[in-house]
């Protein structure tokens, strides 16, 4: 049995399976408001799997955390009827369940929070098998600390279900202020804009602070030979948007092919430094991004933002902590992510001042060959 979009002349249909009941309603509008039909929304799997033998839609959104029978054994029952079927997955979990999902047979993943953007192109390309994940690549970790395997299972367990229960209404609310966006006047504009800001800000304090969890209960990390241009076009990507929207150009003067034995998250830190310099930076200025290739591989970020004063250099990266003297905000996760991915790699990061105002962020790690098992 095989599943088509619709032609240009009939609007592609589209079952909903959501068990969040705003959420079910802010992908109608969404899918509406882009020329999708939703013909049905299914609160939990098993009326999914009746409703897709009923009406065969052209593409499935897929929630994974639902009551009776969960998104997976849905996604299963559905690809056994029907494995043609073109199912979006749509959900807060991570890598470790995307690579089951991968083997089920699924088009395309869109992580929670909605990007709306991300969403709609992987509609329209359905029709390519495409694989989205969060980072693109496996981490290759191979090891886990104490305590026992057990207790880790239900860390991890607590992790998605905080993350599902906190980012869902986030997102909720980000995503209808964005649609809000485009009706509301001009004297509330700057108010949805605000809406819009602090969600997005509540959900990467939610996003560092479950990788800063995960990263900590690793002590080893399986090491590959990688270019390290590479995994900094990848962290410039990743802050391309953001730092569009300030009007910063992130200028990466790395040049060359160097490659080092590392892991995929070194590019994660990279990112994180990025982010915290296009964050801080005013708007119209330039992150530059630089490496230096001795005896250590060191990785430079130059931002213009306020600057870091001497008593805060070593504790900016210490988790939680806040150099509220300086103007700078947040929590310090992102930088102790940073701080945690670097010494895994058995490597340091710290920060200088940058002469012409701001701050140089510095990571250095060992340079080796090939693949090995590094332990902390």
């Amino acid at each position: 049995m095989t599943s088509h979009l619709g032609s240009e002349k009939t609007a592609p249909t589209v079952l909903i399976v959501e068990d969040d009941s705003e959420s079910a309603e802010l992908l109608k509008v969404l899918f509406e408001r882009h020329g999708f039909n939703v013909t049905a929304i299914a609160s939990n799997g098993a009326r999914a799997v009746e409703k897709y033998k009923e009406q065969r839609p052209d593409v499935v959104t897929m929630d994974i955390l639902m009551p009776t029978v969960d998104g997976r054994d849905c996604t299963k029952q559905i690809m056994d009827f029907d494995s043609d079927a073109n199912i979006v997955v749509v959900s807060v979990l991570g890598q470790d369940e995307l690579e089951t999902l991968k083997t089920l047979g699924v088009k395309a993943f869109i992580k929670k929070p909605l990007d709306i953007k991300e969403l709609f192109e992987t509609m329209v390309n359905i029709s390519v098998s495409i694989v989205k994940n969060e980072s693109g690549s496996e981490l290759g970790a191979v090891g886990m600390a104490s305590p026992a395997e057990a207790d880790v299972a239900e860390s991890s367990l607590f992790l998605d279900i905080l993350r599902h229960d906190i980012l869902n209404p986030l997102g909720l609310i980000k995503n209808f202020a964005e649609l809000m966006l485009d009706t509301v006047s001009d004297d509330n504009k700057s108010q949805v804009e605000a809406i819009i800001r602090s969600s997005e800000r509540l959900i990467e304090i939610i996003e560092d602070g479950s990788k800063l969890t995960a990263y900590s209960k690793l002590r080893r990390l399986s090491f590959e030979r990688l270019e390290a241009g590479a995994l900094i076009e990848d962290a410039v990507k990743a802050n391309s948007e953001i730092a569009a929207r300030k009007n910063i150009t992130i200028e990466n003067r790395f040049s060359g092919e160097h490659f080092i034995s590392a892991n995929i998250l070194l590019s994660e830190a990279f990112s994180q430094i990025i982010s915290n310099a296009v964050k801080y930076s005013p708007e119209g200025s330039t992150v530059i991004v630089d490496a230096e290739f001795n005896d250590s591989a060191v990785f430079s970020f130059t931002d213009s933002g306020p600057g870091v004063d001497d008593q805060y250099k070593t504790s900016i990266f210490n988790r939680f902590e806040q150099a509220k003297k300086m103007g700078v905000k947040g929590c310090g996760i992102g930088l102790a992510v940073v701080k945690k991915i670097t010494g895994l790699h058995g490597g340091k990061a710290w920060v200088e001042d940058n002469p012409e105002g701001g701050s140089v962020f510095k990571i250095s790690i060992p340079i080796r060959d090939g693949k090995e098992t590094i332990s902390r």
